[in-house]
């Protein structure tokens, strides 16, 4: 099942959208005002049958690690889109903690973190595990962050066939 909504306000239908267990493609955009919050992050950890999803289109600029846990149970995930589509520089902010999480669903396949902010120890952190990842987008990753252990992190992922690094500075 493959189910694109938009959410109009945030906060209305997570209760609902939780009880949709069986779908396991959802693309989220955001309609309005509004923050993502804790209660749209537990509504998506409980969607254990996703093996695709984009929150591309959303602002998750309430992303933290509680965020970062609940998506750690979507442990079906090969497909994930936390970038900063709309280019608003509102990127997510990664702590190594956060980075750790994510890292913890290692059948990704795609993981898109475009204009992210994320440590080199995040990068680490979060692709050492990640064994089966094919693509990886790190645009826009600021250029503070960025260098060789980045590079090497990215590197020591033979798996990788697709990494994207436009826009960002590297030493």
């Amino acid at each position: 099942v493959h189910l694109e909504l938009e959410v109009p306000e945030l906060g209305v239908g997570w209760r609902a959208l939780s009880s949709l267990t069986t779908v396991t493609r959802l693309s989220l955009s955001m309609g309005g005002d509004g923050s993502f919050g804790d209660e749209g992050w537990r509504a998506l950890s409980s969607l254990t049958a996703l093996s695709h999803l984009d929150l591309s289109l959303m602002d998750t600029a309430s992303f933290t690690n509680k965020g970062a846990s609940a998506l750690a149970n979507l442990t079906s995930l090969t497909y994930l889109d936390l970038g900063d589509e709309l280019g608003d520089s509102n990127g997510l902010d990664i702590s190594v903690e956060g980075a750790r999480a994510l890292a913890s669903l290692v059948r990704l396949t795609h993981l898109d973190l475009s204009g992210a902010r994320l440590s080199p120890e995040g990068v680490t952190a979060l692709c050492s595990p990640l064994t089966a990842l094919k693509s990886l987008n790190l645009s826009r990753l600021p250029s503070s962050h960025a260098g060789d252990i980045v590079v090497g992190a990215l590197c020591s992922r033979p798996s990788l066939s697709e990494v994207c690094l436009d826009d960002t500075e590297l030493s």
